[in-house]
C-alpha cells in the first residue's frame, strides 16, 4: 500500500494549473463535477452520446 508521504511527494510534482478532473458520466459524476467546479478545477466528463447535455 502506498503511504501518505509517498502520495504527497507525487502530488508535489503536479502543476496545479494543468490539472483537470476526469470522470465517466454517472449520477456520481454530477457530484464530483460540481465539487471540482466549486474548487475552481476544470472538469472533463465522458458521457454516452446523446446524454452529454446532462453533464
Amino acid at each position: 500500500m502506498i503511504s501518505r508521504d509517498e502520495i504527497l511527494e507525487i502530488l508535489e510534482r503536479y502543476d496545479p494549473e494543468k490539472i483537470t478532473v476526469g470522470v465517466l458520466g454517472s449520477h456520481s459524476a454530477l457530484d464530483i463535477a460540481d465539487g471540482a467546479k466549486e474548487e475552481g478545477l476544470p472538469v472533463l466528463v465522458v458521457a454516452q452520446r446523446g446524454r452529454h447535455r446532462t453533464y
